[in-house]
């Protein structure tokens, strides 16, 4: 799962590049974890802030332009939404964690295996 957030924070990266709010030079490694306190969201990612210094931007602003372009980005995100210095907090939609079930349930035995 994280690595569909990663992808999807990633197609927002490029958005932002393309509308000229960061140049970004080489995509970052997009770190995606599980809020301590669920009531943040499904996953969050501390991106914003690490790019803030390359990019000799503000990390909130940063986080609140890709959170504009996450909220473009289709069904799987439900909200979105920064969060103190420039985390950015992500719920899911049902039907994103429902497809994911799904799968798993499809591959049986082999799901998890390498």
């Amino acid at each position: 799962m994280k690595e569909v957030i990663r992808s999807l924070i990633g197609e927002a990266l490029r958005k932002c590049v393309d509308s000229g709010d960061i140049e970004l030079s080489t995509e970052p490694e997009i770190v995606v974890e599980e809020p301590k306190e669920k009531k943040m969201g499904d996953f969050s990612t501390t991106v914003a802030m690490f790019l803030a210094k390359k990019e000799r931007k503000n990390p909130k602003a940063l986080a609140e332009s890709l959170c504009r372009h996450l909220r473009a980005c289709g069904g799987d995100v439900e909200s979105v939404e920064t969060a103190g210095p420039g985390f950015i907090n992500l719920r899911m939609s049902r039907d994103f964690f429902l497809r994911r079930l799904l799968y798993a349930a499809e591959l049986g035995d082999k799901f998890g295996s390498s």
